[in-house]
C-alpha cells in the first residue's frame, strides 16, 4: 500500500512539474504574441512610410512633368522667335533687293 501512496506522490510531483512547464510555455507563447504584435506594428509603420514615399515620388513625377511642359513651351517660344527673326531678316533683304533693283533700273 505504501508503494501506491509513494507512486501517487511521484505522480503529483510530475504533474506539478508538467503544470510549471505548461505555465512557462504559456508565458513564452504570450511573449511570442507580443513580439508578433510589435512586428505587425512595425509592418504597418513601414507600409505608412512606403505610402508616403510613393506620394512624394508621385509629386516629384508631377513636378518633372510640369518642368518638361515649361521646357517645351520655352522651346516653342524660342523657335517662334527665331522664325520671326528669320522672316524679318528675309523681308528686310527683299526690301533692300527691291531698292537696289529700282535704283539700278
Amino acid at each position: 500500500m505504501d508503494d501506491c501512496f509513494n507512486l501517487s506522490d511521484e505522480y503529483r510531483d510530475v504533474d506539478d512539474e508538467y503544470r510549471d512547464v505548461d505555465d512557462e510555455c504559456r508565458d513564452v507563447d504570450d511573449e511570442c504574441r507580443d513580439v508578433d504584435d510589435e512586428c505587425r506594428d512595425v509592418d504597418d509603420e513601414y507600409r505608412d512610410v512606403d505610402d508616403e514615399y510613393r506620394d512624394v515620388d508621385d509629386e516629384c513625377r508631377d513636378v518633372d512633368d510640369e518642368c518638361r511642359d515649361v521646357d517645351d513651351e520655352y522651346r516653342d517660344v524660342v523657335a517662334c522667335h527665331q522664325q520671326s527673326m528669320c522672316e524679318a531678316h528675309f523681308q528686310d533683304g527683299q526690301k533692300k533687293a527691291r531698292v537696289i533693283v529700282s535704283i539700278s533700273a
